[in-house]
């Protein structure tokens, strides 16, 4: 174990001093094959195991944040961006939506929430949208919602797919924030054209593999530790997880540049085009 441990230390030596070289001499074609190199010995070193398994996509009917990632180190502070609260059900029998977000606080901040283009006045003059509120402190939007009031059926009713409504966000800070879609989330539709029974469509809590959540980052792709710069710990750091895939002990989804659930070249070349830029 102490001679692993002498091995691993030499290893770091070698990758801050190629570090140091780059930042003097600007060798950037020589850190590719480098980390090439420094990654092989740490795989063997740390003795893990690809698995090439992946992820299945998102079931249908689904409700999905749209873009699912926002991933744009320009998005600065103060910069706004919009996401859609989107679903694919292609079905007639739509009454009723409703859905919650929660967020990174540290990194965004909410400001606006707008409906969609799936239940309107345009469609009937009953559609009622009901916005949620933004707690910026604990990172959510509450629930957030649009229904055709009736009172005797049959109840007006739409189909899909369409845009349950637009959530905008300000930038606040500088790093990754899950947006993520709550349990409290449902499609809601009536049956028999509307003089039937009330049933969830989708409902998040229930059919957790028909969600969609998103994604946001302003980082710099290859700063696995979030600290503003690319350098030989970010290199370290995605040398343990190389080679990995959502699900595996050495995984970890701040290597994942590219969000396609698994570490590997893609990803290492992100990180050798960025190697020793920095935050503004």
């Amino acid at each position: 174990m102490a001679g692993v441990r002498a091995e691993t230390f030499k290893l770091l030596e070698v990758i801050y001093y190629v570090e140091r070289e780059r930042r003097e001499y600007k060798v950037r074609k020589n850190l590719l094959w480098i980390s090439f190199i420094a990654l092989l010995i740490l795989s063997v070193l740390t003795g893990f195991s690809v698995n090439t398994l992946k992820v299945s996509a998102v079931e249908y009917p689904a409700i999905m944040v749209v873009p699912e990632n926002v991933i744009d180190e320009n998005l600065k502070l103060g910069e706004n961006f919009t996401v859609s609260i989107y679903t694919d059900y292609t079905g007639n029998d739509v009454w009723s939506y409703e859905f919650s977000l929660t967020y990174n606080p540290n990194v965004l901040g909410g400001i606006n929430v707008t409906n969609g283009d799936l239940i309107t006045k345009e469609k009937d003059p009953s559609a009622q949208f009901l916005p949620g509120d933004f707690n910026n402190t604990k990172g959510e939007l509450s629930l957030t919602g649009a229904v055709f009031i009736f009172i005797f059926p049959p109840a007006p009713l739409t189909s899909g797919p369409g845009i349950l409504a637009n959530v905008t966000f300000t930038v606040v800070g500088y790093g990754t924030s899950d947006i993520t879609i709550g349990d409290d989330t449902r499609l809601i539709g009536i049956k028999d054209g509307g003089s039937g029974v009330k049933y969830d469509i989708i409902n998040a809590k229930r059919d957790f593999d028909h969600i969609q959540h998103g994604f946001f980052s302003n980082k710099i792709l290859g700063d696995v530790n979030g600290d503003g710069i690319v350098d030989a710990s970010d290199l370290f750091d995605l040398g343990k997880a190389y080679g990995s895939s959502l699900g595996d002990l050495n995984w970890n989804s701040d290597c994942d540049f590219n969000r396609d659930d698994k570490v590997d070249d893609l990803d290492l070349s992100d990180l050798n085009e960025n190697f020793g830029r920095s935050v503004p």
